[in-house]
C-alpha cells in the first residue's frame, strides 16, 4: 500500500508544467506564443528510425485540447492522411486502435496502436506504441512507431503542446523515400496546425 502511494506521489511530482516546459527555451516559447510551430529532429542511434519533436501554443484550455486528442474515432475529420481509426477497446486510462493511413499516390499503411493517457490540472499526456497486427503483411504496415502528445497549461487559457514521434517505416520501395518524410517530419506542422484549428476553429494568426 505504501509503495503504491509513493509511486502515485512520484508521478504527480514529475507530471508538472516545469517538467514539460523545460523542453523549450524562453526564446522558443516566445516564438510559439506568436503562433509559430517549431519542429526539430532528435538524434537517433538506431538505424532505420527517425525521431522528431514539434511544439505549438494553442489558445485553448488544456482540458479542451485533451478531449479532442482522445476522441480517436474523429481523427479522420481533421488529422492529415488519417482515413480511418477503429477503436478496438477503450477506458479512462487507455485504448487499442487500428490506424488506416492514406498517403499520396495511392499508398496505404495500416497499424495497431496501444494508447495510454492521463490528465492533471496543469499537464496531460497521450502516448502510443505499436502492437502486433498479425493479419497484415510487411508491405501493408510499418515496422515500428511510438510517441506522445504532452500538454502544459500556460497563463491566459493557453496550452503548450509538445508532439514527438519515433518511426521506422520498414521497407520503402526505391524512389519512394518521400513516404518516410511524410510520416515523420513533413507531417508534423500539419498535424499541429490541424489540431489547433480543430480546437479553436482558427489557424495561425486567427485565420479560418
Amino acid at each position: 500500500m505504501k509503495s503504491s502511494l509513493l509511486l502515485f506521489l512520484l508521478f504527480f511530482a514529475l507530471f508538472t508544467p516545469a517538467a514539460f516546459a523545460a523542453t523549450v527555451t524562453p526564446g522558443e516559447l516566445k516564438t510559439l506564443r506568436g503562433g509559430n510551430i517549431l519542429v526539430k529532429e532528435v538524434p537517433e542511434k538506431v538505424k532505420g528510425y527517425r525521431t522528431f519533436l514539434a511544439h505549438a501554443v494553442i489558445a485553448a484550455p488544456l482540458a479542451k485540447i485533451y478531449k479532442v486528442l482522445i476522441d480517436f474515432s474523429s481523427y479522420p475529420d481533421f488529422m492529415p492522411n488519417v482515413k480511418k481509426v477503429v477503436v478496438r477497446a477503450a477506458d479512462q486510462q487507455g485504448a487499442r486502435l487500428d490506424y488506416h493511413l492514406g498517403l499520396p499516390m495511392g499508398v496505404k499503411k495500416l497499424y495497431r496502436l496501444k494508447m495510454t493517457y492521463k490528465i492533471a490540472e496543469d499537464a496531460a499526456e497521450i502516448a502510443w506504441q505499436l502492437i502486433p497486427w498479425p493479419e497484415l503483411s510487411a508491405s501493408e504496415t510499418i515496422r515500428d512507431t511510438s510517441g506522445y502528445w504532452r500538454l502544459t497549461r500556460l497563463p491566459g487559457d493557453k496550452t503548450l503542446v509538445e508532439y514527438q514521434v519515433r518511426t521506422d517505416p520498414g521497407g520503402i520501395p526505391f524512389g519512394a523515400g518521400w513516404i518516410v518524410d511524410l510520416m515523420t517530419k513533413g507531417s508534423l506542422p500539419d498535424i499541429l496546425e490541424s489540431t489547433r484549428k480543430r480546437v479553436t476553429g482558427r489557424g495561425i494568426g486567427g485565420s479560418k
